[in-house]
């Protein structure tokens, strides 16, 4: 059996699905469906990917690539252990990594790779990505690209596109660890969806509110105790393994802010634990808050859409977690946004959605024998028989339902592609 392979490679953690006939499964690595996207050069410039890699820098931070991704969309060439490592190679061992794991499962390697991307990625960071995929030794990705507001759209509305009524649209909130999308569907009296428009910051996500967290931290060691914040930072650190320990501190303290008022830090050396906030950590991320919100309202206000066409606004994104931003959207828009269970396998899930259609079209078109796929004629009146995808639908093993919005989806992102340049 021919299996599709779907990766989303994230700033912090990738995550991955294998689509075939029965449906979808997420790749499991390491025992868990997110790999942390850090890679780890040893000594012997041997590259770790997954909790290994991690785990290595822990105790010597300075062969890690804590965002091969980033590296990836920055340029051709990192420095690690003062040495040129191709960006192309950190990333094709984080795609081969979940490509093993798949693979292990499975008789025999993908048919087809389905890759995602950040809307304002250049040609350059796109290109570079399928080299790595191709290094990896995985199929040629160009032809089942998906941005990554793309395939969170195709994700909801494989979810709730039948809930959205003719003529009125939904907005997307895509907030990762790197970069940030809002996308605006319009469903439109036919019931076929276009897209009205994208906009976004392809420099903000999680990782901008873990440098404000640190300096939030920061400043509140410094009120604790000023003679041992000047000790204890006041020179950088002296031991490269208490800064990735600080790092990490810093990541654990912003995601227990989620669900605490509060939260502490116990740094080598400082004699107390240092206290942060919700509300400082707030107000330390607002001005990044406002830079994701002004590019919703602009999206929303370009796209032609009144408030009260807009039936949804959902969320996507581990970074989109943060309590605020639901109230906020509250405030701004009147109602409150809608979530899925697992805001961070949106995309990927999008993306495994966007390979079955693209497989069922493809399957549509070849030469077949008469009885594998018919299509009834247009019937009396005008009224089109059973559509292709309901006769396909056995084949990929989604719901017949969910596979027409899919479909209407697929035509949106094709016309999309033709007519609007990303930002």
């Amino acid at each position: 059996m021919s299996w599709t392979l779907c990766i989303d490679l994230g700033t912090s953690f990738t995550t991955a699905v294998i689509a075939d006939e029965d449906g979808c499964k997420f790749v499991e690595v390491d025992g868990g469906r997110r790999m942390p996207s850090v890679v780890n050069v040893d000594q012997a410039g041997r590259l770790h990917t997954g909790r290994q890699a991690h785990a290595m820098a822990a105790l010597d931070p300075t062969g890690a690539i804590r965002s091969p991704k980033s590296a990836l969309a920055a340029g051709e060439h990192a420095v690690v252990r003062s040495r040129d490592v191709r960006t192309v190679d950190l990333v094709a061992a984080v795609l081969r990594r979940i490509a093993d794991e798949a693979v292990r499962t499975r008789s025999s390697p993908p048919a087809r790779l389905v890759l995602t991307h950040p809307a304002g990625w250049d040609e350059g960071g796109v290109r570079r990505l399928t080299a790595a995929a191709l290094a990896a030794g995985l199929p040629d990705p160009s032809e089942l690209y998906l941005s990554e507001p793309e395939a969170a759209a195709c994700w909801y509305m494989h979810s709730a596109g039948q809930d959205i009524p003719l003529g009125s649209a939904v907005a997307i909130y895509d907030l990762g660890g790197g970069t940030f999308d809002a996308t605006v569907l319009r469903r439109n009296h036919d019931g076929a969806f276009d897209f009205a428009g994208i906009d976004g910051e392809p420099w903000l996500g999680g990782q901008n509110f873990d440098k404000a967290l640190e300096r939030v931290i920061l400043d509140n060691a410094r009120h604790i105790d000023a003679g041992a914040y000047t000790r204890v930072f006041g020179s950088g650190w002296a031991d490269p393994a208490d800064a990735f320990a600080f790092r990490e501190d810093v990541i654990r303290v912003k995601e227990e802010l989620s669900t605490a008022q509060f939260s502490d830090v116990r740094v080598r050396g400082f004699p107390a634990a240092i206290r942060v906030t919700r509300g400082q950590f707030v107000e330390a991320i607002s001005p990044d808050l406002e830079r994701s919100f002004d590019a919703l309202v602009r999206v929303v206000e370009t796209s032609g859409i009144a408030g009260s066409r807009l039936a949804h606004i959902m969320l996507s994104g581990g970074s989109s977690q943060i309590p605020v931003i639901s109230e906020l959207m509250t405030q701004v828009f009147g109602r409150s946004p809608q979530t899925t269970s697992d805001p961070k396998g949106v995309v990927v899930l999008g993306a495994a959605a966007y390979g079955q259609l693209k497989l069922m079209e493809q399957q549509l078109h070849r030469p077949a024998a008469p009885q594998q796929v018919q299509v009834q004629p247009p019937a009396a009146g005008g009224r089109a028989g059973t559509p292709w995808y309901e006769k396909e639908a056995a084949i990929v093993g989604i719901g017949v339902g969910a596979i027409g919005v899919l479909g209407a989806i697929l035509g949106a992102i094709d016309r999309h592609r033709s007519t609007v340049r990303l930002y």
